[in-house]
């Protein structure tokens, strides 16, 4: 079941878990394969499910996100969302697809992929 970032904020404020948020695109290949693969994976369902609040963002949506009491929005519709770019940048300051990155329940990000990650990682990555 995935949320959007409001309502991942509403159950968090009532219940801190573990989140992990996808950023996707329509275009991008290896994200549609974590879908198909990964993602809809029985036994990542249920951890997914049971342990975290999972979030699923089009990283080119034109929508406004509000979160953290602020307003992010993507101005540039041919360009990715401010949201996106601020919590998934990698190490050198960039951003690609797939993005995947693991919270703890006090939203202190563990774990970042900048990568395709087959389902046997993607559990491991979702375990602790």
């Amino acid at each position: 079941h995935w949320m959007s970032f409001e309502q991942m904020e509403q159950a968090f404020a009532q219940e801190p878990r573990m989140v992990i948020i996808d950023f996707w695109a329509d275009w991008c290949a290896p994200c549609k394969r974590m879908d198909k693969y990964a993602f809809s994976n029985p036994s990542i369902i249920k951890k997914l499910n049971e342990e975290y609040y999972p979030v699923k963002m089009n990283v080119e949506t034109t929508d406004t996100i509000y979160f953290g009491g602020k307003a992010f929005m993507n101005a540039a519709t041919d360009d990715y969302h401010e949201l996106a770019l601020l919590l998934g940048k990698n190490e050198r300051g960039k951003f690609s697809l797939p993005t995947v990155i693991i919270y703890d329940k006090h939203f202190q990000p563990l774990r970042k992929y900048h990568k395709y990650l087959h389902s046997k990682d993607m559990l491991k990555a979702l375990t602790f």
